[in-house]
């Protein structure tokens, strides 16, 4: 009987054993990388401002997002000087949800608070609150927008950038804003 043939048959199948473990090492490392990243939301979204009527926001399609990771962020632009600079974000208790204006983005009680922002839905702010939507460092509101000398009826006609940001403040949507009487 002849056994000279075991070797390099046991030899083969110890390489190929070896070949799918790195292979399979590989493929797990490669895809531990990519798991932990999360995609940027994706959406189309428009608004409008007016003095009278106040602002609308409105979820054109794309990604449902979720209120709570998503803030929303007013610069201005070189039409009102040495303004554009700023930025700030808007305080979340004066965004309201506009079909159902009991509904805010930034109430603490759970039955009146937003949770999604999807495609078609419309965000309000009141003409009443569109004094109050900058906050001050501390998350306080700022009661006017005098604050920075920002007079909103002398800037009618003038236009500001609006942004959807992640937790990261990363933008993810814009739209140009004009101010109207």
């Amino acid at each position: 009987m002849k056994e000279d043939a075991v070797s390099p048959v046991i030899g083969v199948l110890l390489m190929l054993v070896v070949t799918i473990i790195i292979a399979a090492v590989v493929s797990a490392f490669a895809g531990g990388l990519t798991s932990g990243q999360s995609k940027a939301p994706q959406m189309t979204v428009e608004a409008t401002y007016s003095l009278t009527d106040g602002m609308m926001i409105k979820h054109n399609g794309g990604d449902t997002l979720s209120v709570q990771d998503t803030k929303i962020l007013v610069r201005p632009t070189n039409q009102f000087g040495n303004y554009e600079q700023l930025s700030w974000f808007i305080n979340r208790t004066a965004i309201q949800n506009y079909a159902d204006q009991s509904k805010n983005w930034g109430s603490s009680s759970s039955s009146y608070k937003m949770t999604i922002f999807g495609p078609g839905q419309t965000l309000y702010i009141s003409p009443a609150n569109l004094t109050k939507v900058q906050e001050n460092n501390d998350g306080s509101l700022i009661s006017s927008t005098a604050a920075y000398n920002f007079d909103l009826s002398s800037n009618v006609g003038k236009t500001f950038n609006l942004y959807l940001v992640d937790q990261g403040n990363k933008e993810f949507a814009q739209t140009a804003v004009s101010i109207d009487p």
